[in-house]
This record gives C-alpha cells, sequence and structure tokens, in this order.
C-alpha cells in the first residue's frame, strides 16, 4: 500500500464483553490441572496435541481434568485418541455449549494448540476469566501473551514443555493468583465499551 494511504488506515481489534466472563472471581483449587480449550475441531486447532499434552501430565503423576468444547470433522479423531490413551475420565468433549463463562469459570488454566490462529479471542475470554493461558504461537495471537505475566507463548509443539509451562502456571498459589490478576488486566484493555469509544472517536475526528 502507498505511504500516502498507509496513513489513513487505523486498525482495531476485536473485542468482546468482558462482564459477561466473571470467573475472575471464582476461588480455584489448583490441587487439579483443570485446563479448558474451546474451538472448532480441525486439524489446524490441533486439539489432538492437547491429548499428548494432558498424557505427560498423567505420567508426571498430576491430578487432571480437561474439558474440550467445541465440534467439527476431528471431533470423532480425537474421541479416538483419548481412548487409546485411556483418557476418558480425564478429558470430556461436552460439544458446542452456550453457557462459556462457566466452563471458563470451573478451569484454571487456559491451554490453546492452534497451528494458525488470525487473532484469537477465546484467549481474551479465558484471560476476562482470570485463566492464565499457554499457547501455541499462531503468529496472530502474539499480541496477546506476555511471556510469563498472563500466560506463556511456545513456538515448539513439544507435549514436554507445554507441560511443563502448565506446571510452572500451577507452581504455587501466590504466582498462580499474580498471573491470573494480570490476566484479567489484560483482557479489560479489549472490552466492547472501550472499542466503543475508540470507533466513536474515529468516526468523530478521525
Amino acid at each position: 500500500m502507498p505511504s500516502a494511504l498507509r496513513k489513513n488506515i487505523i486498525s482495531l481489534d476485536n473485542a468482546i464483553v468482558v462482564k459477561n466472563f466473571p470467573g475472575y472471581r471464582t476461588g480455584r483449587d489448583l490441587k487439579t490441572i483443570r485446563i479448558i480449550n474451546v474451538g472448532r475441531f480441525t486439524t489446524t486447532k490441533n486439539q489432538q496435541f492437547l491429548v499428548d499434552i494432558t498424557r505427560v501430565l498423567v505420567q508426571r503423576g498430576h491430578q487432571v481434568k480437561v474439558v474440550m468444547l467445541g465440534k467439527g470433522e476431528e471431533y470423532d479423531h480425537v474421541k479416538t485418541k483419548i481412548d487409546e490413551n485411556n483418557l476418558q475420565s480425564i478429558i470430556s468433549l461436552p460439544g458446542t455449549k452456550a453457557n462459556m463463562a462457566d466452563y471458563y469459570a470451573a478451569a484454571n488454566v487456559y491451554v490453546h494448540v492452534c497451528r494458525h490462529e488470525p487473532f484469537g479471542l477465546v484467549l481474551l475470554e479465558a484471560m476476562a476469566s482470570g485463566l492464565p493461558v499457554v499457547s501455541l504461537d499462531g503468529r496472530g495471537n502474539r499480541g496477546l501473551i506476555q511471556q510469563g505475566e498472563n500466560g506463556f507463548m511456545l513456538t515448539n509443539e513439544n507435549a514436554d514443555d507445554f507441560a511443563g509451562s502448565i506446571e510452572k502456571v500451577l507452581k504455587d498459589r501466590e504466582i498462580y493468583s499474580a498471573m491470573s490478576a494480570r490476566a484479567f488486566a489484560f483482557a479489560q484493555k479489549y472490552d466492547i465499551e472501550e472499542y466503543i469509544n475508540r470507533l466513536i472517536e474515529i468516526y468523530l475526528f478521525g
């Protein structure tokens, strides 16, 4: 794009309704690793990799519960992999649900394994619920993860490394509470009210 036109381009990120995700106020038990993942079941969304991560955490002796929300063409393949690894009692696949906030509130970490992510609204929803995020680098979501602050971003699809980052998040209550607070604060910047105010400002004043 010519530089003369580029100065007229204004970029606005997507937004969420933060008040719809009140889970930050939830007292969370950290004795069990409670993972949530949300997305359409596709090869890009990569839910099979989350099965690998779960297996590693179980092998390391952790109590783990995983909820994968969504449906899609890879759903049956993911279910088969869960069965093959005898993780049926650990990983649940409830399908698509309307009451997303309840599921975020019941978790204590969001694990994002998508190979390519244009932005990542679900990461913001999770953070608004007070969840630290452990995420694969999907390129478009790089601006959402402040390394070691509101979560961790990993560049390689390595189940051991992911498990290690999840362990760091849940290592102790003080670390977790600080990351949870920073995740919540970060999500506030993407609230729909801020988005609308900025949009009005652009239309009125350019």
